[in-house]
């Protein structure tokens, strides 16, 4: 990375895209920071004002916002076409997609007469005529970019346990939470929506550095500290809810549940068992979860507990003491924090 050049940081949620304009000359205060809505959010309102046939081209998106909406369009009797890298967005399984009724085509068809719209996660031009009207140039030497991606499994395989597999593999190489980052060379090939967002990241801004991450991990980087005590780090997002137990630079342990099947019981039950080590992969995964391992556990008293997402408050009905995380006193922007804090580690 060039010295003096930024970072630009965008972590990209269900809800919000948070995004921050990292520069070695300020303090992290005078920094620009932005919460916006998410880009699947306004998408899927443009959709539900339309009530016409579809036809969808772009990248792959986290569809999770708009997938519900295509099917009722279907259940109501429009044409849903969407060329091959958008049908990703749905599902990652095209047959899948082809089974709701979805169409899947490699060009417009010359008798579509409906609404046409180009999926895209990152939009670099908006933000950079934004910001010149703020007198910011665009000298981003690097992109960090965050999305959830469960990777491809293979057919007629779990989802679930895929995901959480590949997490364990990398563990057992490194426990670094740095290890969850990727330049663009070394995204692993079953994440299509980290390459999608990717190469539509260096069509808009080639010379620049392009680093990914899964959502999960960047709020928890960006919960990290420099210290000696053990912590357990839960990001409590919209959809998954991942624990880190965390000591000396090291991922001691992590688990991951389904964040809408928890209460705040369970939740508290689950943690109790993980950071003992008295609960299995196999047994998270039946509670619906993703799965667990567990290298080193922990007394839950000599823990400190940092909580961050959007769905964080259901820590306060746990009984479990703990803080909301908040680097630099802003919450939201614990994602993108994450992300300068991963470059700043793969450069060093």
């Amino acid at each position: 990375m060039a010295e003096g050049r930024k970072i630009l940081a965008i972590d990209i949620g269900a809800g919000t895209q948070d995004i921050l304009i990292y520069d070695p000359n300020k303090t992290m205060e005078g920094m620009i920071s932005l919460v916006l809505p998410a880009p699947t959010l306004f998408l899927g309102e443009r959709i539900q004002r339309c009530r016409r046939d579809l036809f969808f081209t772009g990248d792959t998106i986290g569809g999770g916002g708009i997938t519900s909406i295509l099917k009722e369009r279907v259940r109501q009797g429009h044409r849903v076409i969407m060329m091959r890298d958008a049908a990703f967005s749905v599902r990652d399984n095209l047959e899948e997609v082809e089974s709701l009724g979805i169409e899947i085509r490699e060009a417009l068809p010359p008798d579509f007469t409906g609404e046409q719209f180009y999926l895209r996660e990152v939009n670099l031009e908006l933000l950079r005529e934004f910001f010149k009207n703020f007198g910011e140039d665009f000298n981003i030497g690097v992109i960090a970019l965050a999305v959830q991606d469960h990777g491809t499994p293979p057919l007629n395989s779990s989802a679930r346990k895929f995901r959480f597999a590949t997490f364990e593999r990398l563990l057992q190489v490194k426990r670094s939470p740095i290890n969850f980052a990727y330049w663009d060379n070394e995204i692993p090939p079953q994440y299509k929506r980290m390459h999608s967002a990717c190469q539509a990241a260096k069509e808009q801004l080639p010379h620049a550095r392009i680093l990914l991450m899964d959502t999960s991990f960047s709020a928890i980087v960006g919960c990290m500290e420099e210290n000696t005590r053990p912590s357990l780090l839960v990001n409590v997002g919209n959809n998954h809810t991942l624990a880190v137990l965390f000591s000396q630079g090291e991922i001691d342990g992590l688990m991951e549940l389904h964040t809408l099947s928890l209460t705040p019981a369970d939740l508290r039950e689950q943690i109790e068992l993980f950071v003992s080590g008295d609960i299995t992969n196999d047994e998270v995964f039946e509670r619906g979860g993703h799965g667990a391992v567990i290298f080193k556990p922990h007394p839950l008293n000599e823990l400190s507990i940092k909580v961050t997402g959007p769905h964080r408050e259901i820590f306060r009905e746990t009984g479990l003491q703990f803080e909301f995380a908040a680097p630099y006193g802003n919450m939201m922007m614990t994602g993108p924090i994450g992300l300068i804090k991963a470059v700043q580690a793969k450069t060093k």
